[in-house]
């Protein structure tokens, strides 16, 4: 299922080509289309750690508070019975539409929070490179990249009320990035670029015209000098960090705080993991490690040339399907090269490929991330790392 959002930039030195009207004029549309199920994905990989809920994409919880109507726009006035409630829900997807559109438009692929990056000059990956805070108050929300030596700072909001370039609001946004200062191994203050991204939610109780409106800004962080591609640390240590968060998913938290702080796990420790594949022909030729969500035991049948595929139980036909989500062997074998103390194998990660056409119940990412339906996926056996 797609949604329509209006968007509107500022200061971008050109219109990223998927949101122009014409691929070869510099000029933008007035509105994108986004997938529900990738959108969902990101919320998902965004909101939760080790222990999620069941990643069903029809389990996303605002889902059912979306109109039926073309554009993305809340029931009556808007999930959320208090104002602090109703705030919590717009950060929430406020963040996640900053993730789709910086994905989806921007080419920006790994995200680290903050929180996990200030002051993280000890981790191996960052190679001495360090994010500082100057000044008191909040600080951008992401250190994004889109390879390790293309990294960006990111600031997500979401509101219920009117959003603007010109309001108050959007320069206390801006002022954030004045609160940091990145640093590279010489102590040297680096300009990094970064985007703000606010969404204002519109509801059924809006006018017709009055929609859901994203609106993304290209500031930068203060500092003598940009980033040259000799300084790759702060990207490879946003992507260890990226992934710490999706392998933990996969229940491995010695892989995942490896990853997140930077020490190293001896070879003489193996993991030994199940291996998946898609059977969706875009995805044919990749292996995934992974497992599957279940309320109920599916059945399993094993074919001629001895995989295993899931049936669903034709007796009872309300079972809801097991769920699957997974990250793509490629990238577990890169990241246990990581975690051995060859942190430079993140500076070169094999990414899965972006299709137009996707089914509704199955989302996938260039970081190698998976999920949806367990009935696109067949258990070929173990490897181990």
């Amino acid at each position: 299922m797609n949604k329509t959002v209006e968007f509107a930039l500022n200061k971008f030195p050109c219109v990223p080509h998927e949101l122009r009207v014409d691929a070869a004029v510099d000029k933008a549309d007035t509105q994108f289309t986004v997938d529900l199920s990738r959108l969902y994905h990101h919320y998902y990989t965004d909101s939760y750690g080790a222990m999620p809920p069941i990643p069903n994409h029809t389990n996303f919880e605002y889902l059912k508070f979306l109109a039926a109507s073309q554009d993305f726009r809340f029931l009556g006035a808007g999930p959320g019975a208090s104002s602090g409630k109703k705030r919590t829900i717009s950060n929430e997807m406020g963040q996640a539409f900053c993730r789709y559109f910086l994905y989806e438009f921007c080419g920006i692929t790994y995200f680290a929070h903050m929180d996990k990056v200030l002051n993280k000059k000890t981790h191996p990956a960052f190679d001495d490179m360090v994010i500082k805070r100057t000044q008191n108050g909040d600080v951008p929300d992401y250190l994004c990249a889109k390879k390790s030596n293309l990294p960006f700072i990111g600031e997500a909001k979401g509101r219920f009320s009117n959003i603007s370039f010109n309001s108050a609001k959007f320069s206390d946004w801006r002022r954030q990035f004045d609160r940091i200062a990145v640093k590279d191994k010489y102590g040297i203050n680096k300009k990094v670029k970064g985007y703000i991204i606010g969404t204002k939610f519109s509801t059924a109780i809006n006018r017709a015209s009055n929609k859901t409106k994203l609106f993304a800004e290209d500031p930068e962080t203060v500092g003598d000098e940009a980033i040259s591609n000799n300084f790759q640390g702060l990207g490879r240590g946003c992507i260890a960090i990226h992934y710490s968060r999706l392998i933990s998913k996969l229940g491995l938290n010695l892989l995942s705080e490896s990853l997140e702080l930077g020490f190293t796990i001896p070879e003489q420790i193996l993991f030994n993991l199940p291996i998946w594949r898609c059977v969706l022909p875009e995805l044919k030729d990749f292996l995934f490690v992974g497992g599957f969500y279940s309320e109920s035991e599916p059945k399993m049948l094993e074919t001629a040339t001895g995989t295993v595929v899931f049936s669903p139980n034709i007796l009872r036909l309300r079972n809801p399907s097991p769920t699957f989500y997974g990250v793509s062997v490629p990238v577990v074998a890169m990241v246990r090269q990581a975690s051995l103390g060859n942190w430079n194998v993140l500076s070169d990660v094999p990414e899965l490929p972006d299709t137009e056409s996707r089914p509704s119940n199955l989302a996938w990412l260039r970081d190698g991330s998976i999920s949806g339906s367990l009935d696109f996926f067949e258990f070929v056996g173990f490897q181990t790392f």
